[in-house]
C-alpha cells in the first residue's frame, strides 16, 4: 500500500522533454517539493498546455533537487511524450484518498476558504450560498432576502430567474423531484401534495382564472368560492273571471315565480391575468 504524501503549492512546468519510456522527470523549480523517506510516494499529475484534455498520473518515489524519479502511467491513466512548458502539479488523486489508504469515507477534507480561488467546504457553502438551479443547498432564504417559497405575480409570460411558474393543476410539471429542489421542499413541504410520496413533491398551483385568497387554515387546497344568498323573485298576479256585465278582470290573488338563471358553472372573479411564480 502507497504511502502518500502531498505538498502545498507544487505547480510548476516539465523542464525537459519526457518520452512515454522516461522514469526521470526534471521540473522548471523544486520550490514546495518534499523530501521522501523508504516507501512515500508523491503524486504528480502532468497536463499538456497545448490543449489542457491530455493527463497522466505519476508516483515520484524519490526527488533529488527538481527531479524525479517517477512510476508511470498510474491510475488508470497512460504514459504520454511531454513536452518543456507541460503542466506539473501535486493534487489529490482518486487513490490517493480512497479507503484503502485510510480514508474510511473517501472524501477530501478542507478548511474553510478565506482568499479567492480556495476550496469551500460545506458547512462553509450552506452558511454563505443559496441553492443554484435547484440543487440541494439547505437554505430557505435567499442571497437578496426573499424566502424560498414566497409566490410573486409576474407581468412576463416567462418565470423570472430564481423562480418557477405554478401550473395550473397539481402533478405533471408540477411535480418537482425533493433531491433537486431541496430549499423549496424544506420550505413548503407536502403542503401542495406528496407527489409520490418519497422522490418527489407538489409545487403550489393554481386553476386558470381562479382567484388566491387568504387562508385561516389549510394552505394550499382550493375553495368552490360562493356568493351572497339572495333571491331573484317576483309575484305573478291571477285574476277573476269577468262578473256578468261587469267591467273586466278582477286580481284575486299573486303566485310567486322567479326569473331564471344565468351565468358559467364557477363563480370566477373579473381581472387581469399574470403568471404566479414560486421562489426556489
Amino acid at each position: 500500500m502507497a504511502n502518500f504524501v502531498f505538498a502545498n503549492n507544487i505547480k510548476t512546468t516539465v523542464a525537459s522533454a519526457f518520452s512515454n519510456v522516461a522514469t526521470s522527470l526534471t521540473l522548471a523549480s523544486s520550490t514546495g517539493l518534499p523530501a521522501l523517506s523508504a516507501g512515500q510516494v508523491l503524486p504528480i499529475t502532468l497536463n499538456d498546455a497545448a490543449t489542457g484534455l491530455v493527463y497522466e498520473i505519476c508516483y515520484a518515489t524519490a526527488i533529488t533537487g527538481a527531479t524525479l524519479t517517477v512510476t508511470r502511467a498510474q491510475e488508470g491513466t497512460a504514459a504520454q511524450n511531454w513536452s518543456v512548458g507541460d503542466r506539473a502539479y501535486c493534487a489529490p488523486t482518486a487513490l490517493s484518498v480512497a479507503p484503502v489508504n485510510g480514508n474510511g469515507l473517501n472524501v477530501f477534507q478542507v478548511a474553510n476558504a478565506v482568499a479567492s480561488n480556495e476550496a469551500v467546504n460545506l458547512g462553509q457553502a450552506q452558511a454563505d450560498f443559496l441553492a443554484i438551479t435547484g440543487n440541494a443547498v439547505s437554505a430557505t432564504t435567499a442571497a437578496n432576502g426573499t424566502p424560498v417559497g414566497t409566490l410573486i405575480d409576474f407581468a412576463g409570460t416567462s418565470a423570472p430567474t430564481g423562480y418557477l411558474a405554478c401550473p395550473v393543476a397539481p402533478g405533471g410539471v408540477g411535480l418537482l423531484a425533493r433531491g433537486n429542489y431541496f430549499a423549496l421542499f424544506a420550505a413548503i413541504g407536502t403542503t401542495w401534495g406528496a407527489g409520490d410520496g418519497s422522490t418527489t413533491f407538489q409545487m403550489p398551483w393554481f386553476p386558470a382564472d381562479y382567484a388566491s385568497v387568504q387562508a385561516n387554515a389549510n394552505v394550499g387546497t382550493d375553495t368552490v368560492g360562493e356568493v351572497i344568498s339572495h333571491p331573484h323573485t317576483y309575484n305573478e298576479p291571477v285574476y277573476t273571471a269577468s262578473a256578468a256585465g261587469g267591467g273586466g278582470n278582477a286580481v284575486q290573488s299573486y303566485i310567486a315565480g322567479n326569473t331564471g338563471s344565468t351565468g358559467g358553472a364557477a363563480n370566477l372573479p373579473a381581472g387581469v391575468r399574470v403568471l404566479k411564480c414560486v421562489k426556489y
